[in-house]
């Protein structure tokens, strides 16, 4: 669609303008701004759907926008490099880079913010005209940020905070649940905002005072980490250094969104203001509503009434013009949706959520969770409460295979603060997770036999979505073999089925392209499916897991400039090509499960995160070159790598590593590899498997690390002795380390640990006794303890959480340990398997344990 073009044309023309001169040619910016004014200047209203002279205008401008495009994208890469200088306050200015010379920037900067106001005006019209997509209303300005709604209390709350009357100094913004009362501050704060020099926005959690300020302090920290409120518990001194704070600026602004209304925290704000500093303190209140007569003459309360329905569809609109909505049924379901819910935000939230598929701000999520429960009880089906409720209410198992894959790869993209160690099918999965704990999807009711007993998937949102997802402007599809136009597909997702579409279709905005096929059945061509330059030049993610390819063109790879995640799992690729060099915008690279031994030389990526090379308990490990994240600063992931000295000693740069897996560990490692761990304060997860024959000591590691997730394999010095001090650790798994000790009763303290597994990790004859401890431990695996002759009891007070126990390959344990029928809760499933004939007499002659779930693998007999 045209429009969607025009919006990036609109971009990108006024970047355009900050380029060395000659680049691009002259004529094609003078061409597509006379086409722009040309139709500015058409009768758009007038025009009807005969009108074949718009229709002439719409292609010349649609072949005009597709050779802008083509040029800029060919030229990103280049222009990246360009550095940014603050002579120019353009919007778009710094979007490719700004132009060295600053004396036409200087020149050029006021002529460009016209033009993009004009454009912007410009491209609202063509959107409200053009086959009627999205914005119908002429209610809405070209500064699309602040929407014109509920216009009486955003200019009253306005007029309040300009007010430079000191007794006015505290302003009470109260409305009913869901009425858009932080959306009003938000509004009004943008438009006085340039005459404050310093504003906090503090998400108050809790009701009590001390909470309040906690609450106020960590936002003025621009933290949330416990550590610099855990030592300031008093009121007195957590109220001081909020007002010394506060009171450096000559004018703040201090928004206090969600605090209860009572008298002992409105005297604790009272502390922070000073006349003669001219602060303001805005609260979004909430709990019971107060008249005018019982505030003070210091406070100003404004109420806000609710929605009407114009204003939430106009809001809706507004709030999803960057989400481009696939079709005119789109919108028209939309609009129904939120006409039925009579305006109500919530509703909004979850439409724009669903269209967006992004992990949105867990703040925002947060509150709408705490909006809903404070919303009346439901008397009749038409409540605005009961609406709501009713639209949460989806269920994973009711979307179609399109819809989960709309979601799998809006998983897919990585966060800066994430740490994807997994596909993206497997990130869209936690996303699910995510959102049924926001409460946007309902689980589904699962019963013994692992069908699904109960799972409401109620209308109209889950048609919507679904109707979203299969739409050719996402085209999140299974096999998109059928679809007509494929110029304007953004993602493809294509499980088991055939590629010919892939290989005759002209991609011009695809984004994503997903394969996934386990099989290995898809016959991808090296020369004739992507590698041809330029079909994908605008590829940002690329998975191929699981497809034959064997090799990776090199300028196939080499023209994928935009590239940011390229995911090769469980592919037959041996290597990959020294024109990965060009991808200076790669984020991740994910090879594991592959016959990849080396990274190429030669290549330096410096913005790699997630480096994902072996999985952390796999035999093979491949060798990274030195330099091949000599100029990255930011990795995260670091799982698979080969050590040798020099990586010994290079990783101590990448301090902010979030997991670390390493092998063919050495001893003359150990020192300098537990230096570097050490100074990785924001590492949880780590894995070390030691070269046969060597032994690795982690003596000197830290006893405050906060490790969640440790794997060790080989031998380990004083590990018994240092493991186990480490309180924070969730997951714990040895294999190969012939430890003498009993690592059970070693283990049995640590606090928050859910899993252990222990594989050869022990070479005694015996497991003392364990009375009480592993209070969390959930799951216990016990393999390959060849010497292991007698496990003698567990006491009641320990592994009353224990869930699942794994017995496999001790033939020498010939019977269970005494008090296993109280571990549990009775949901304890027991696995056992190549074990001694006894053991296995014993469990099913055991009647106590008929409550629990024993599975015998390789016998004939299930309990």
């Amino acid at each position: 669609m045209v429009e969607v073009q025009l919006a990036i044309a609109c971009q990108k023309l006024t970047a355009l303008d900050f380029l060395p001169e000659g680049q691009p040619p002259n004529d094609i910016v003078r061409r597509v701004k006379e086409a722009i004014i040309d139709m500015t200047r058409h009768n758009l209203h007038a025009r009807n759907d005969e009108d074949t002279e718009f229709g002439t205008w719409e292609k010349k401008l649609e072949a005009l926008l597709y050779t802008l495009e083509d040029w800029v994208d060919e030229l990103e890469s280049d222009l990246c490099n360009l550095t940014r200088s603050g002579a120019c306050n353009c919007k778009y200015a710094c979007l490719f880079g700004q132009h060295p010379r600053q004396d036409k920037l200087s020149k050029t900067a006021t002529e460009l913010e016209e033009l993009h106001e004009r454009m912007n005006g410009f491209n609202l019209e063509v959107r409200s005209q053009i086959d009627n997509t999205v914005l119908r209303c002429s209610g809405v300005s070209s500064d699309h940020d602040h929407i014109e709604v509920q216009k009486e209390e955003v200019e009253e709350l306005k007029t309040s905070l300009l007010q430079q009357h000191s007794q006015l100094s505290i302003i009470f913004v109260r409305g009913a649940v869901d009425s858009g009362k932080s959306r009003v501050v938000s509004e009004a704060c943008d438009k006085v905002k340039r005459h404050f020099n310093h504003m906090v926005w503090v998400r108050v959690y809790g009701s009590t005072t001390i909470d309040t300020l906690t609450s106020i302090w960590k936002a003025c920290c621009q933290s949330r980490l416990k550590s610099k409120t855990e030592n300031m518990i008093d009121e007195e001194r957590l109220s001081n250094q909020i007002c010394n704070y506060l009171n450096k600026h000559e004018r703040y602004l201090l928004v206090l969104d969600g605090m209860e209304d009572n008298d002992d925290l409105i005297n604790a704000i009272r502390k922070f203001l000073r006349p003669d500093h001219g602060g303001k303190v805005v609260v979004i209140a909430r709990g019971r509503v107060r008249t005018h007569q019982e505030y003070c003459n210091d406070i100003y309360s404004i109420q806000v009434g609710p929605l009407s329905t114009d204003d939430a569809l106009m809001l809706f609109r507004a709030s999803s013009l960057h989400l481009q909505l696939p079709s005119r049924s789109s919108e028209i379901s939309v609009e129904e949706i939120v006409t039925s819910c009579r305006g109500s935000s919530l509703g909004i939230s979850i439409i724009v959520g669903i269209l967006s598929t992004k992990d949105g701000d867990t703040l925002a999520w947060n509150k709408v969770r705490e909006q809903l429960n404070r919303l009346p009880v439901p008397v009749d089906d038409i409540s605005i409460a009961a609406r709501v409720r009713h639209f949460l209410q989806m269920g994973y198992f009711g979307f179609t295979a399109s819809s989960k894959s709309f979601v799998a790869d809006g998983g897919g993209h990585p966060r800066e603060d994430s740490n994807p160690t997994a596909t993206a099918e497997e990130a869209g999965g936690r996303l699910f997770n995510q959102l049924i704990q926001r409460n946007i999807l309902a689980k589904a009711r699962v019963a013994d036999t692992d069908d699904v007993e109960a799972c409401r998937v109620l209308v109209p949102m889950r048609s919507f979505a679904s109707h979203v997802s299969s739409t050719l402007d996402f085209c999140y599809s299974c096999n998109c073999s059928n679809s007509p136009c494929l110029k304007d597909i953004r993602r493809v997702s294509i499980t088991n089925g055939e590629t010919g579409c892939m290989k005759n279709g002209r991609f011009l905005k695809l984004r994503s392209l997903l394969l996934w096929d386990a099989n290995k059945q898809l016959n991808i061509g090296n020369r004739n499916l992507f590698w041809r330059r330029p079909r994908f030049k605008l590829l940002r993610v690329l998975i191929m897991q699981g497809s034959s390819i064997k090799k990776v063109s090199h300028d196939g790879l080499g023209g994928l400039i935009l590239l940011r995640y390229l995911g090769l799992r469980k592919t037959e690729i041996t290597d990959l090509p020294v024109s990965l060099r060009k991808l200076q915008k790669l984020e991740t690279i994910d090879v594991r499960d592959t016959k990849m031994t080396s990274l190429p030389e030669r290549v330096s990526l410096g913005k790699v995160r997630h480096l994902l090379l072996a999985k952390s308990c796999s035999e093979t490990a491949v060798v990274v070159p030195l330099g091949f994240l000599s100029g990255s600063t930011k990795v995260q992931t670091l799982a698979g790598l080969r050590m040798n000295g020099n990586w010994a000693k290079d990783v101590t740069r990448h301090n902010q590593l979030r997991k670390l897996s390493v092998s063919d560990v050495r001893t003359e490692h150990s020192d300098e590899l537990c230096t570097s761990i050490n100074n990785m304060t924001l590492l949880r997860s780590l894995t070390i498997k030691c070269c046969p024959g060597h032994q690795f000591c982690i003596q000197s590691l830290n006893q405050t690390t906060s490790l969640v997730k440790v794997r060790l394999g080989g031998s380990v010095d004083h590990l018994l002795e240092k493991v186990s001090t480490f309180d924070s650790l969730v997951s714990l798994s040895l294999w190969d380390s012939n430890l003498t000790e009993d690592p059970l009763s070693a283990f049995r303290n640590l606090p928050n640990l859910v899993r252990l597994v222990l594989r050869a990790a022990y070479v005694g004859r015996e497991i003392d006794p364990i009375d009480d401890g592993f209070s969390k431990l959930k799951h216990l695996s016990i393999i390959c303890f060849t010497n292991l002759e007698r496990w003698e009891r567990i006491g009641p007070r320990a592994m009353r959480k224990l869930q699942t126990l794994i017995l496999k390959s001790c033939p020498g344990l010939r019977m269970p340990p005494e008090g296993l029928e109280n571990l549990g809760q009775g949901m304890l499933k027991v696995s056992v398997s190549e074990m001694n004939s006894d053991i296995n007499a014993a469990l099913k002659e055991n009647h106590r344990l008929q409550k629990y779930t024993v599975c015998f693998i390789q016998d004939t007999m299930d309990i």
